[in-house]
């Protein structure tokens, strides 16, 4: 499986459309904000307390919050603050039933936020401590609204380590000026890796800001009605692919660290303005389109590039490890495949299971049987909320019938594969992989079936870091030096 949500779901895949409605079974562990906590979601009842309440408690044990749809209305920040590393303030999901439907709401008019100087977070994911262990954070199919006369608001911070991401989320100003700070806020230190996938941001001074951070990954960006400038990357490693601005102001701009920018639709610039501003020699585009500005970019040498679009360009030096024209590969960009959630219940099957660490291969294997045979479409483990336990599978499972590969089980195991501890790469034609152990390189013909070594690593030394040069069919190996094998 792409991702899992928890409690464990065939169906689950790593992004969900936004205008489906994510529902789950009664028993099936997810933390429900109204049910348990007595948020009302009216768009009344102040529920600032009993969603903090709600984070305190659950935080730190890899739970997810599920917010029915409804407009939650809050009169201060909630979230976490002044997080601790390797505390408890982590492992959390949010999840909303559907981006249009779920809304956190900051009151009008309301006191903290008045004051674009003194910027203040209405929901955060994470603020505090610089740590490089705040995994598991995600944030699903909801929206973030800073209503009207809040110019200092901060719509939503955001971090995860490794594992986290952001899907179908918008965050928005309702204020007729779209006044407020940042949209979407990633400056905390040590930041990613982590995904920012289908997110809009419409109003505020800056559509998105970075910090310092390990590396940021966003796709399917949408910015509009920006202020001041629609991205900020101020010292972000980041990737943005598939970024659509609709803004009279700068699009984007690249200050201190490096920005990769591929397909990117600008539109709507005024014509005294640049779409992409660049203060860095780290900085890549590619498939790059503006409509309306004076200048589609101007690089850290102040020289204005113009014209309706830019195939591809960098600043910088290009590195690469053979000889080689400095352009990209332009190697097809697939879309993560969406599948529709399952909305009717009575299609779920469970996969009961007593204690942690107990083996549910024959239980799965019964359950998705039985889906198969009743037609039904999804397999789930009931989560034991605020616990770790998990049961564990030690056995190949067949799924067939209505529980299909389009259903949303994309993973099969492959038996009999070598040991690899890093992960698989191209090679020369489709079904041709490269993989790599801690002593050899190995290569399979059939698309991972059957595996055959390739070389051995070089004498002298453990290897830290195997690559693979499908064009010249040579093998590289980095050590204390750098090893080259061609065939």
């Amino acid at each position: 499986m792409k991702r899992c949500l928890v409690p464990i779901v065939l169906l689950a895949m790593t992004g969900m459309a936004s205008a489906e409605s994510i529902v789950f079974p009664p028993d099936a562990g997810v933390v429900d904000v109204k049910a348990v906590y007595g948020a009302k979601g009216d768009g009344v009842t102040d529920d600032t307390q009993a969603i903090q309440k709600a984070i305190d408690e659950v935080k730190g044990i890899p739970d997810t919050l599920y917010f029915p749809n409804g407009t939650y209305l809050v009169s201060d920040s909630v979230g976490i603050f002044n997080g601790k590393a390797h505390s408890r303030d982590r492992f959390l999901t949010y999840q909303g039933q559907s981006e249009a439907g779920t809304v956190i709401r900051l009151k009008d008019n309301c006191p903290g936020f008045g004051d674009s100087s003194k910027p203040k977070i209405v929901f955060s994911v994470y603020e505090g401590q610089g740590t490089g262990d705040v995994m598991h954070s995600y944030v699903r199919n909801l929206t973030v609204d800073v209503g009207r006369g809040n110019p200092g608001a901060v719509g939503l911070r955001f971090m995860s380590n490794n594992s986290g991401a952001m899907y179908h989320v918008t965050i928005r100003s309702s204020d007729p000026k779209m006044a407020g700070r940042i949209g979407l806020d990633m400056r905390q230190g040590q930041n990613g890796p982590c995904l920012i996938q289908h997110v809009t941001v419409i109003g505020f001074d800056h559509g998105v800001e970075t910090g310092d951070t390990f590396s940021l990954v966003f796709e399917h960006l949408t910015l509009k009605h920006q202020n001041v400038l629609g991205f900020f990357n101020a010292n972000g490693r980041t990737t943005v692919r598939d970024l659509k601005s609709v803004n009279s102001v700068p699009a984007v701009r690249n200050k201190w660290e490096s920005i990769t920018l591929v397909e990117a639709d600008l539109t709507g610039g005024g014509k005294d303005n640049t779409a992409i501003l660049n203060e860095s020699p780290k900085c890549f585009v590619r498939d790059i389109r503006q409509d309306g500005y004076g200048h589609l970019l101007k690089d850290a040498a102040g020289k204005t590039h113009d014209g309706a679009a830019l195939d591809e360009w960098y600043e910088g030096k290009a590195n690469a490890l053979f000889p080689c024209e400095a352009k990209t590969l332009r190697l097809p960009i697939k879309e993560t495949p969406e599948v529709p959630w399952e909305t009717d219940l009575s299609k779920w099957v469970k996969v009961d299971w007593s204690k942690a660490g107990e083996d549910v291969g024959e239980a799965l294997q019964g359950a998705v049987d039985k889906a198969a045979k009743e037609g039904k479409t999804t397999i789930y483990f009931p989560r034991r909320a605020r616990t770790y336990d998990y049961p564990k599978l030690t056995r190949p499972i067949r799924v067939h019938g209505s529980v299909s590969r389009d259903a949303g089980l994309t993973w099969q195991l492959v038996p009999n594969s070598p040991a690899f501890t890093e992960g698989l790469v191209p090679g020369k034609k489709e079904g041709h992989l490269i993989g790599f152990t801690a002593d050899a390189a190995y290569e399979s013909a059939d698309g991972g079936d059957t595996w055959k070594k390739a070389v051995d690593k070089p004498k002298g030394g453990a290897v830290f870091m195997w690559s693979y040069d499908p064009v010249g069919d040579v093998f590289y190996a980095q050590t204390g030096s750098i090893f080259r094998y061609a065939r």
